[in-house]
């Protein structure tokens, strides 16, 4: 006698939603994605999109859209401002080293995505913190507008600084806030200031290389005399322009000092002694560019000190100044091995 073979009844149902996923090993997925997908081969199109308009949505995931939400509005916001920066104002008030900044920030920023998570977890409801930095970043973002509808990119830049506090601070809590106090400050080096600041604070910087300069030379038996701004040397006069000043040097090595300072490990109190350094080696290095475009003038002549070595020297003094930060991390660091 045959006896047929009994087909066993599978288990699997067939709209069941662990189809997709059959290993229990696998990471639970979410209830709406399963629902989603155990009404795919049923229903049509339109009841899976009612059912999905009224599946209520974790909290966090509200959160994190509406976060998006915001920064992407604020993009939005300045991106005139960062377009007019980029494309024309900085490259006009000879201010280079801005084009770096905000890069660099956003790096600093993320460097630090660790510490942002763990304060974005244990943050706590303050209703008087959320109130204080809800105010600042309205008030910086008025101020913004209003700038911008005057023209007047200093100020809609300037803003910026605010509005980022306030909104991380509302956001994330007053922990992530100080997290990003340095990276959101750094964007103070790519505020570009008006132009008659500049002339106010330039003019008196050149006169007072060129004294030194005058001073200087005399004192090693060079024929040097100066009226104003001009230094006449055995028939040759330089012109001490506002590229002689030194202020912007003292702007771009103050911004990358200020970054390697932040990104170097170390105490304190080594932080703010080459911070402290920062200002005198500018000055420093500025001052021997003019004396050695000076004697350059006097020796080779005009034009080959006005073409050539003008550029190049600052390119020299700019690596004197970085070796001067680092000889000042160096010194600090061994004095304090002999202690």
């Amino acid at each position: 006698m045959i006896i047929p073979n009994k087909t066993k009844k599978s288990n699997k149902k067939l709209c069941h939603p662990r189809i997709f996923f059959p290993s229990s090993r696998r990471r639970r997925i979410h209830p709406l994605a399963e629902k989603i997908a155990g009404m795919t081969k049923i229903f049509g199109y339109n009841y899976i999109m009612k059912q999905i308009k009224s599946f209520p949505l974790p909290k966090s995931v509200i959160e994190q859209a509406s976060h998006w939400g915001v920064w992407f509005l604020l993009f939005l916001i300045y991106w005139p401002t960062l377009k007019l920066l980029y494309h024309s104002r900085w490259n006009y008030i000879d201010y280079t080293h801005a084009y770096f900044i905000l890069p660099v920030s956003l790096f600093f920023a993320w460097t630090k995505r660790a510490e942002l998570r763990l304060a974005a977890n244990q943050i706590t409801t303050n209703l008087s913190s959320d109130l204080g930095y809800g105010f600042l970043a309205l008030m910086g973002l008025s101020v913004a507008l209003f700038a911008w509808r005057q023209d007047y990119v200093f100020l809609v830049t300037l803003a910026l600084l605010p509005i980022l506090f306030g909104l991380v601070g509302f956001l994330y809590g007053s922990q992530a806030s100080n997290i990003l106090a340095f990276p959101i400050l750094y964007l103070l080096f790519m505020v570009p200031p008006p132009l008659g600041i500049i002339d106010t604070l330039t003019v008196p910087m050149r006169y007072g290389v060129s004294m030194a300069t005058e001073h200087f030379l005399r004192f090693f038996g060079y024929p040097i005399t100066r009226e104003g701004l001009l230094l006449f040397l055995r028939g040759h006069e330089v012109y001490l322009g506002e590229a002689c000043s030194g202020f912007r040097s003292l702007i771009t090595l103050s911004s990358l000092g200020s970054a390697y300072i932040y990104w170097t490990s170390g105490p304190m109190a080594k932080k703010w002694t080459m911070a402290g350094a920062l200002a005198p080696l500018a000055i420093i290095g500025n001052f021997l560019r003019v004396v050695s475009v000076v004697l350059v003038t006097n020796y080779i002549g005009i034009n080959q000190a006005q073409k050539f070595y003008h550029d190049f020297s600052g390119f020299v003094i700019f690596l004197f100044l970085v070796a001067g930060l680092l000889l000042v991390e160096k010194m600090f660091e061994n004095r304090r091995q002999k202690k």
